[in-house]
């Protein structure tokens, strides 16, 4: 069967941030393949540090990024994925244990060993569970096994990452969606976990990466090695700190210390630029230098916090061989790559692998959110897909065993 051939789906993203809200639509083709056809974008009013301060806001600005990705790629919004971050997203560690029957892992005992490891996470009544990553299985002592189904023996371990976040927080947020006009499909997404999906290869995340997405009011950090997620978590110092240190050490408005953080970055440079004053009106001469070490100032402080993260990992002297990925809007400043570099972190800009058509519109950082959204939700659907094509086998291998078995029935009464 050809492309042409093939039925696709339409597929939506949204990346709400607490500076802008993104939406990636794109047909799935069907065989493996994405084709983005939309875009839209609206400025986050009504979200602060990944939280919804005021629902008609932020209900409004995603209805705009939606209309505009609706007009241009002439389809209509169907349920939509959807990337979260905020301090309130936590992941922690848990195991689950079962006893295996008929000396057979079954895929229901497996996931009797997720449903237990998910009893440990805390508050549960206040909190919902994003994601259940598997990090690996022990079956009677033996350790390191990944894919135990079908595997002997006796009792079955995991070792799983949880993420969970306030249920409070994640409602406000589905408010929003549906006064937009949209409804979630499936759980929401934790946005570091979804740009990990656009940048990163499966041997950066065997030999140990750590990922790093500078928004505007958060930074969020995931540490992959041996292949699944080690540590995950957010902090509350990113591009509006940097923005904001500029304005107030510099007597700038807002808007001018956005342009300055945006044109000189953490790169050395020479001469001077005009940042106006507070009101906007006057003139303000400064050396670009004396900016860019205001810029500096702040972005070591994320470094050093990510340093702190990966050390914490890396206690029991497991490296990170494929170093540093920086993503979102602050991993474009300019210069930052070889600061990080200079401060012993082995560093790359982390931008989405998709390559089909309109790929120059996300070829950036800052859409590595939205492209791994895209790639997810393409995955649930052939995963689903693939349970249904399963579930229809079933339901004519149950018909067929009771035409056989009542033709047998009708065999022995004619006996």
């Amino acid at each position: 069967m050809n492309k042409a051939a093939k039925k696709t789906a339409t597929l939506t993203a949204v990346d709400i941030g607490s500076a802008k809200i993104k939406v990636l639509i794109a047909d799935n083709l069907g065989d493996g393949s994405l084709s983005l056809c939309g875009f839209g974008e609206a400025p986050a009013n009504g979200v602060r540090e990944g939280l919804v301060v005021d629902i008609e806001k932020t209900a409004a600005a995603l209805g705009n990024a939606l209309k505009e990705a609706e007009i241009m790629s002439n389809r209509k919004i169907g349920p939509v994925t959807v990337a979260v971050s905020g301090e309130n997203i936590e992941g922690i560690t848990a195991k689950g244990s079962s006893v295996i029957s008929d000396d057979t892992v079954s895929v229901s005992e497996v996931n009797k060993v997720l449903e237990m490891s998910r009893t440990e996470v805390p508050d549960q009544k206040n909190v919902r569970i994003l994601a259940t990553l598997e990090r690996g299985y022990e079956i009677d002592g033996q350790k390191g096994i990944m894919r135990p189904e079908g595997m002997t023996g006796r009792r079955l371990s995991g070792d799983v990452y949880l993420l969970f976040a306030s249920h409070n927080a994640l409602a406000n947020m589905e408010k929003c969606i549906l006064q937009a006009g949209a409804q979630v499909e499936g759980d929401f997404v934790f946005s570091a976990l979804a740009a990990a999906e656009s940048v990163l290869s499966e041997d950066e995340k065997d030999l140990g990466v750590c990922l790093v997405d500078i928004g505007a009011s958060i930074s969020e950090i995931v540490i992959f090695s041996q292949g699944t997620v080690r540590d995950a978590c957010a902090i509350p110092i990113a591009g509006d700190d940097i923005r904001n240190d500029i304005a107030h050490m510099h007597h700038v408005s807002l808007e001018a210390a956005e342009r300055a953080k945006c044109q000189i970055g953490v790169a050395d440079g020479d001469g001077f630029i005009d940042l106006g004053d507070a009101s906007g009106i006057g003139d303000n001469k400064v050396g670009r230098s004396v900016v860019c070490d205001t810029i500096i100032h702040r972005v070591d402080e994320i470094l050093e916090r990510v340093q702190q993260r990966i050390d914490n990992f890396t206690r029991d002297e497991t490296h990170l061989s494929a170093g540093l990925v920086l993503v979102g809007d602050g991993a474009l400043l300019p210069g930052i790559v070889e600061l990080a570099k200079k401060r012993g972190l082995m560093a790359r800009l982390g931008k989405p692998r998709y390559r089909g058509e309109k790929h120059e519109i996300i070829a950036s950082p800052r859409f590595a959110v939205g492209a791994g959204l895209l790639s997810l939700a393409a995955g649930r659907k052939e995963a689903l897909s693939a349970l249904s094509e399963a579930d229809v086998l079933t339901k004519i291998k149950r018909v067929l065993r009771r035409i056989f078995h009542d033709g047998e029935e009708n065999d022995k009464e004619k006996i």
